[in-house]
């Protein structure tokens, strides 16, 4: 078994007082981690913490968390608990998925000097791969794996300031944010991806660079970075 899943659904709490539903919550994990338990004696699901992830989906957003650090009082009713298996075999799909999205970041990527085109790569812990012989046994379920371009402009482009010069108007939602929505479209559940920026240490400037970060399912939470930023108008501005 790869995935165990527990969620908690809403009822009716209009009569009920909060220790009432904080008993209830408190309840529901105790329950969920006996679930947990019980696959585990079975044999059906791995007894190493290094074997699997917990994921929380809570108050509309995934966090990769560890079930002792859940507190009742943080939790808000639908919630679920996703604990999810990692094998060898998760690993090709991860560099099946890396490929794929580094193809259809090529498709996508503005073209004037070949700079940015160029610096499309897949990175392995930050150390930039060969993408025609990186290959799953060469990759350990713990290894970050991102892939995007390394040019101190790529930002720029990605949030849509360089229009007109890059033509990156015909170009929508970004060059590379929308290709972890594409990569989740293709492998569904068998991926964990995301849209996020990092700084990649041996580019030669400090910039943080836009990429996708694929990894087993359940290694890590699968919230996308904003492409936008908007400023909080102070209280009592017009």
């Amino acid at each position: 078994m790869a995935q165990i899943t527990v969620r908690l659904t809403p009822v009716n709490y209009t009569k009920a007082a909060n220790a009432a539903i904080l008993e209830a919550q408190a309840n529901a994990l105790g329950q969920a981690k006996e679930f947990l338990q019980t696959f585990q004696r079975k044999g059906e699901f791995p007894s190493d913490p290094k074997d699997y992830q917990l994921i929380l989906r809570n108050r509309g957003s995934e966090t990769r968390r560890k079930f002792e650090t859940i507190r009742p009082e943080y939790l808000r009713i639908p919630f679920s608990l996703t604990w999810h298996a990692t094998t060898n075999t998760d690993m090709v799909v991860v560099v099946d998925a890396a490929k794929y999205a580094l193809r259809e970041m090529a498709k996508r990527a503005p073209y004037r000097t070949g700079k940015y085109l160029g610096s499309l790569t897949i990175y392995v812990n930050g150390v930039p791969q060969n993408s025609n012989y990186l290959n799953a046994e060469m990759l350990d379920p713990t290894d970050e794996v991102v892939i995007g371009p390394n040019t101190k402009y790529a930002s720029t482009i990605e949030r849509g300031f360089a229009k007109g010069y890059y033509q990156t108007e015909t170009i929508r939602g970004g060059v590379i944010r929308p290709v972890a929505k594409m990569v989740r479209a293709k492998f569904g559940n068998r991926v964990a991806c995301r849209f996020i920026y990092v700084v990649f240490k041996n580019a030669g400037h400090n910039m943080a660079s836009p990429v996708i970060q694929i990894g087993p399912i359940g290694a890590f939470a699968q919230n996308d970075t904003s492409n936008t930023s908007t400023k909080k108008r102070r209280r009592g501005a017009r």
